[in-house]
Parts: structure tokens; C-alpha cells; sequence
């Protein structure tokens, strides 16, 4: 038996199989990763058609922050400072980022809905999904991402990015969560325009005082009406509404003399609102989470509080 020979054959068909067994091309789903998370800003121009590229940068136009803007925006989301980060190659999920927002925690992730790979084309759709202490954060649109790319000389290439924002109506959950974060907005609103009604009134009433007019305990006659809205008006008030507008606040001036007065704001019943606001000549703005004016004016707690509970309970994107 000729061993040298055999030894040999062995040889070359380890050299073969080893030839045969080449790193595997990068998939269109490994490229926009790169697009992502490398840190040079060559990654991004690798995979942008060499054409487009050649116009791009022959015409100095800065292509890389308007052209790539969307991507752009994912990637900075994704790499914030303090965020766990996990990438996928295969799978429903392209990424997720988890972080602390103050006493909550938060996560984003950025889903796969479709990875539809046609020979040389390939079409991937993403959407971004937030969760606040496990619960979805409702958003008022489904902010969306469709990449198409195309095969050039093995790499793949971006041929087209649309942005896309999706409302799901035919979601009762979506809807319901929609619906409640209007709301919430709705009594934001309100209850900052109550606020600023009293801190107004104030002003007044120190105006009147220096014009020796003395302090009044009539609302009407510092321009307010006892009753009022102070949601803001609709985009289109020209135009004839189907129900009168809400009256949400009851305003009231007490204990009225030469040295001061107490102003108080209370929801009135069916309004949006539900905390109180009081004010007097001598101190800032206080609120009663009971809706009670004289709640308020004994044990109202400062606005900046109010506004700390308000970011606590919502964390931003």
C-alpha cells in the first residue's frame, strides 16, 4: 500500500472541504445590523448603491444625515447610555434595549413583521414596540420602518427606506390604550390652564392693590367668569360643534381684605380635570389631588410635585 499516496489524497481533500466551507455571505438582515451598530461611518456607505453614493458624494450634500436620518434615529435610540442591548440575526425581534426611567423600567423593541427575501431583493418591515414595567405603552402611532434592499456584488444595498406610521383601529386593546393617554391629555391640559387662570388672577389682584383699589373678591371683575373651560379650543372653532363645550373649573375669591385673599379652583362634575388649585397674595400655587379648594388651602402640596408625579408616571421615547 502506497501511503504516501494515500496521505496525500487525505491532504487535498481537507484543503477542498476547507475551501468549500467559506464564511456564508451576510444576510440583508446581518447588513442593516451592521448599518446599525458599527461604529465607523463607512458601514452606512456600504451598503447604499454605488451610484446613488457616487452622485451623493460628488454633489457634497451631506447625504449621510438626511438620506440615512430614519436609520440614524433607530441606532441612537438603541445605544443610549445605560441601555441593555441584544441584537437577533434570526427570529421576531431585530433588537432590544432595556433601561431604567426613574422608578420605572423600560423596553424597546424593534420587531420583524416581514423579511420577505426574493432572490436578489429582499423586503424587511419593522415596527417599534415600548413596554413600561412589562405593561405596552400605547403609542398614538405605530411607528414603522420598511428597508428594501438589493444584492450588488454580494453586499447588500439599500434601494428604497419608507417610514411608516400605522394606527391599528381594529385593535380594541391599541384603541382603549389610545383612548385613556387622550385623556390623560385632555386633563393635563385642563388642569395647567386652571393653573394659569389663578396665577392670572393673582396678578390682577396685586394690580388692583396698587392702584388703591383694594383687593375684590368678585371674579368677574378681574376679567374671569366664575364658571369656565380651560381645555384648549379645537383646531377648528369656526366651525358649529354637536355639544356645547364643558364647563370644567369653578373659580372662587375668598377671604377678601386689605391684606389679602385666597383664590381657589375646583373641578366642576363631568369635567376631565380632578386635582384643585389654590393660590393667596403671599405664595405659589398649590393643588389637592381631591379636587377640594379647601384641601388646598390647608394642606395642598407645592406644583413642582405635581409635576414630579406627572414624569414618574410617564416615561419617554
Amino acid at each position: 500500500m502506497n501511503w504516501a499516496k494515500i496521505i496525500t489524497l487525505l491532504a487535498v481533500s481537507v484543503v477542498a472541504s476547507a475551501q468549500t466551507q467559506q464564511t456564508p455571505p451576510q444576510t440583508a438582515r446581518q447588513a442593516v445590523l451592521e448599518m446599525l451598530f458599527s461604529k465607523s461611518p463607512k458601514a452606512f456607505e456600504k451598503h447604499v448603491p454605488e451610484q446613488a453614493l457616487e452622485i451623493f458624494n460628488k454633489a457634497d450634500s451631506g447625504w449621510t444625515t438626511a438620506f440615512m436620518g430614519p436609520l440614524a434615529a433607530l441606532q441612537h435610540q438603541a445605544t443610549r447610555e445605560g441601555q441593555h442591548l441584544e441584537t437577533f440575526e434570526t427570529g421576531p425581534l431585530l433588537l432590544t434595549a432595556e433601561s431604567a426611567q426613574g422608578n420605572h423600567q423600560q423596553r424597546v423593541e424593534i420587531a420583524v413583521e416581514r423579511d420577505d427575501l426574493s432572490g436578489e431583493d429582499d423586503q424587511i418591515e419593522l415596527s417599534i414596540h415600548i413596554y413600561k414595567d412589562g405593561m405596552p405603552d400605547r403609542l398614538p402611532v405605530v411607528p414603522g420602518l420598511i428597508l428594501d434592499l438589493k444584492q450588488q456584488k454580494d453586499i447588500w444595498r439599500l434601494s428604497q427606506i419608507t417610514v411608516a406610521l400605522h394606527v391599528p383601529l381594529s385593535d380594541p386593546d391599541y384603541v382603549k390604550g389610545i383612548a385613556e393617554q387622550m385623556r390623560k391629555n385632555r386633563q393635563r391640559m385642563t388642569e395647567f390652564g386652571a393653573l394659569g387662570s389663578i396665577q392670572q388672577m393673582k396678578e390682577k389682584e396685586i394690580a388692583r392693590q396698587k392702584k388703591s383699589a383694594g383687593f375684590t373678591c368678585n371674579v368677574s371683575e378681574l376679567g374671569f367668569a366664575a364658571e369656565a373651560s380651560t381645555a384648549p379650543a379645537p383646531m377648528m372653532s369656526n366651525q358649529p360643534s354637536a355639544t356645547p363645550a364643558v364647563k370644567d373649573y369653578s373659580f372662587k375669591i375668598i377671604g377678601c381684605s386689605a391684606s389679602g385673599f385666597e383664590i381657589t379652583a375646583e373641578p366642576l362634575k363631568g369635567s376631565v380635570a380632578s386635582r384643585a388649585f389654590c393660590i393667596d397674595e403671599t405664595g405659589a400655587a398649590k393643588f389637592a389631588e381631591d379636587g377640594k379648594g379647601s384641601t388646598c388651602m390647608s394642606s395642598g402640596k407645592p406644583i413642582e410635585e405635581m409635576y414630579r408625579e406627572d414624569s414618574n408616571r410617564d416615561l419617554v421615547f
